[in-house]
């Protein structure tokens, strides 16, 4: 099945397209600014990964499936190599994808996150999602409030919270939460994999996050060797959003090299 994408901006004739791949719980909709202000220079392609956005849903979410996902995107709607973009789930994809089709990237920028498996505790997440009561609420504050007792972060509820829709006088997740709960642990794994990528690379990681060690770095380059790594200072998960300026003069300066 076709991943679908809710910005397409056709950029500069003949420029290398970039595909932006979200991270967990995310969609191509946290990167409309980005995706903007990168098609400028680019025909930018924001994507929603299965079980995620407008995607379709599936009863498999590994990095391996949703890799083969974006094979099957680039073969029928792009047909160039691209440069591939990924945040933390996202970031996982795009490695694996360079690694498993070379010749497919001419370029790869990786938003905190490294080539290895992570143990990371979602469940408050997921029950916080799924005790809300959208099926029954009126409002998004009332889904805002059933949430802050297990999510205490205004941030995280929002941003979980874009993936609300309406559903007749209530809502609904548009995530298949009954899959990534499940899957979750599929979705975090990095596959082995003996490969390196020739291309150039880029890694931006905050220097206050925690998916992001400075062991990771030599990690990064074993596989990217044309990679750097650029740490944000004061930066967090969420380079994209809190960081915004600095994280998209770093993109803009990589591209303009690839």
């Amino acid at each position: 099945m076709d991943l679908l994408y809710s910005r397409h901006y056709p950029g500069p004739e003949g420029s290398i397209p970039v595909l932006i791949l979200h991270g967990l719980f995310g969609s191509s909709r946290n990167w409309h600014t980005i995706a903007g202000r990168l098609s400028e220079n680019h025909s930018v392609f924001a994507l929603d990964a299965r079980n995620h956005g407008n995607s379709f849903h599936a009863d498999e979410h590994s990095i391996e499936s949703m890799s083969a996902d974006l094979l099957h995107f680039i073969e029928k709607q792009i047909q160039t190599p691209v440069i591939l973009l990924g945040h933390s789930m996202g970031g996982l994809v795009a490695m694996y994808f360079a690694l498993k089709n070379p010749s497919l990237v001419k370029g790869l920028i990786v938003v905190d996150i490294a080539p290895r498996n992570y143990e990371i505790d979602y469940s408050r997440e997921f029950d916080g999602m799924k005790n809300a009561g959208a099926e029954r609420a009126v409002s998004r504050k009332e889904i805002e409030d059933a949430m802050a007792d297990r999510i205490s972060n205004p941030f995280v509820r929002q941003f979980l919270m874009m993936n609300l829709e309406r559903s007749g006088e209530n809502f609904r997740w548009v995530l298949n939460l009954p899959v990534l709960e499940r899957e979750r642990r599929n979705g975090i794994e990095f596959p082995e994999i003996d490969a390196v990528f020739p291309e150039p690379s880029l890694l931006i990681a905050g220097d206050n996050s925690p998916f992001f060690t400075k062991k990771d770095t030599d990690l990064f380059v074993s596989y990217f060797p044309k990679g750097t790594v650029l740490l944000i200072k004061d930066g967090d998960h969420w380079l994209h959003h809190t960081n915004q300026a600095e994280f998209l003069s770093a993109v803009i300066e990589f591209l303009e090299t690839v």
